[in-house]
């Protein structure tokens, strides 16, 4: 059933065995597990089925350099199905060592491994509309014996919000509401559950959502914003007992300053699609002897170029590869490699690539309350975010083992713009992760390993803000399958307290 909270009466009460706040990727992921369970299930939306510029403004706030303040705005969609309206759609597994405890990334670890969410990644797939993904027990390599490992993205923009509209508006025990925003997690005075989260509308309307049990899935940024300005019954806001909610935020951040030219027999090395491709990243075995976090390589774009000659000197690829030719005599019109001496007709491809480097979780980099409030009297949000320098130095070592890798075996040669790497800060990713992160440990995580805010029974967080490191994957694919696992958690929870 559809409903409007502006249609609803002002006082209203909606009753249900799960309320679900936020209609995104995670939160109809969610609810669509519980179509035929017998359950009945709010979805609460704050935003209506189009994009409404007073509604999309309740996201405006602030933030620190490297940040604009527009950040927070322009990231984030306040509409039925989420940012799953802006997703192209790339879905991509993280990899078993993202889930390890590594003694050279500080705050690492998930409280269980990949293999968990094998099967969620599987069922991920058909909610993604996609093939299911591919698992080795040894990543494949680019070639025999090659540092580099090979992962293959897939993708299919699935706007959540149209493609499961129908669904959520015909299944009988679920009523989604549009227009309804919460305001408030309103803890019991014991401050063990909760009660109901409080509503309201632009129009002024006021309501309540109760249930059994609660489920945040409001986003990266919106999750911590909501349990930090909930901060009646406990001053420092719901689940922060240990000035946790909020840190450890982290977004993936690109770094484009890097090119490698290839022969046309290599071409399929560079392989470009909009919606899916080649992947590569160092082996687990690698970044373990050099102490790097892990960090995709992701390749754009441009134009074949038709001949050694053109390639060397469109766009002055040849100033920018010089230094990393095989022999510092070799001229414009010669080829590149010792192997394109054989083969004087190959076509050369130049490939721009960006290197991503997944971020250290750092307890600096975080979601605070701002000063201005919103429509609603609620502190707007302010983001601070840095790049700790292992950032950097990933991005650099992995550049350079890659090189390294194609140049030993002729392959190619890679040309890496460090003076624009040192130091520099690109456009985040609008990738949000973290900031309620999961450990078993109350004082190390908001949520333990079922996702459940420690020290309150029946309040669930969905989505990314619960991971606790980031890879260099983009998050959706895993918020499917987290999201997946928190549906069978649940399912298991209100049978039992039937």
């Amino acid at each position: 059933m559809l409903l409007d909270a502006n249609d609803l009466d002002h006082g209203a009460v909606l009753d249900a065995d799960l309320c679900i706040a936020g209609a995104g990727a995670a939160g109809i992921t969610l609810a669509l597990q519980f179509l035929d369970s017998g359950r009945s299930v709010l979805l609460l939306e704050g935003g209506g089925l189009k994009r409404e510029t007073d509604v999309q403004n309740l996201y405006a706030g602030t933030s620190d350099e490297p940040l604009a303040d527009g950040y927070p705005l322009m990231s984030r969609l306040r509409l039925l199905g989420g940012t799953t309206n802006h997703w192209i759609g790339a879905c991509l597994t993280f990899d078993p060592i993202d889930f390890t405890a590594r003694d050279w990334v500080p705050d690492s670890g998930w409280p269980f491994e990949r293999s968990e969410l094998r099967p969620y990644y599987m069922r991920a797939a058909e909610v993604a509309g996609i093939s299911p993904p591919a698992f080795d027990d040894v990543d494949p390599t680019l070639f025999e014996g090659s540092m580099i490992g090979v992962k293959q993205t897939q993708g299919h923009a699935r706007r959540f919000g149209e493609v499961y509209r129908e669904q959520l508006e015909e299944a009988p025990a679920l009523r989604l509401v549009l227009n309804a925003n919460v305001v408030r997690v309103a803890l019991g005075q014991d401050a063990g559950s909760v009660e109901q989260l409080d509503l309201a509308t632009l129009g002024g309307k006021r309501l309540a959502a109760r249930a059994k049990c609660f489920v945040l899935a409001l986003g990266g940024i919106e999750n911590s914003r909501m349990l930090l300005v909930s901060d009646d019954v406990q001053s420092t806001g719901v689940g922060n007992a240990h000035d946790l909610v909020g840190r450890y935020w982290m977004d993936h951040s690109g770094f484009p300053v890097a090119a490698v030219c290839v022969s046309d027999r290599d071409r399929t090395l560079v392989t470009y699609r909009p919606q899916g491709g080649r992947v590569l990243r160092l082996n687990e075995e690698i970044q373990r002897r050099h102490r790097l976090v892990n960090c995709g390589l992701m390749f754009n774009h441009v134009p074949l170029i038709e001949d050694t000659r053109h390639a060397l000197l469109r766009d002055g690829a040849w100033q920018r590869l010089a230094p990393y030719l095989e022999d510092s005599g070799i001229r414009p019109e010669s080829s590149l490699l010792g192997r394109f001496d054989r083969h004087r007709d190959d076509k050369l491809y130049y490939r721009r690539f960006s290197l991503l480097p997944e971020q250290i979780p750092t307890p600096d980099s975080r979601v605070t309350l701002g000063t201005a409030e919103d429509p609603f009297g609620l502190r707007r949000v302010h983001m601070q975010w840095s790049l700790p320098p292992e950032t950097y130095r990933t991005a650099r070592k992995t550049a350079e083992l890659f090189a390294e890798d194609l140049g030993r075996r002729g392959l190619g040669r890679v040309a890496v713009d460090f003076d624009a790497l040192e130091g520099a800060v690109y456009q985040p990713g609008f990738h949000h992760m973290g900031g309620t992160r999961m450990h078993p440990d109350p004082r190390q995580g908001v949520v333990d390993g079922q996702c459940r805010v420690h020290s309150v029974a029946n309040l669930y967080l969905a989505g990314s803000s619960v991971f606790p490191t980031s890879s260099y994957a983009n998050p959706t694919f895993t918020i499917l399958a987290m999201t997946l696992r928190l549906a069978d958690y649940l399912a298991s929870r209100l049978g039992r307290e039937a």
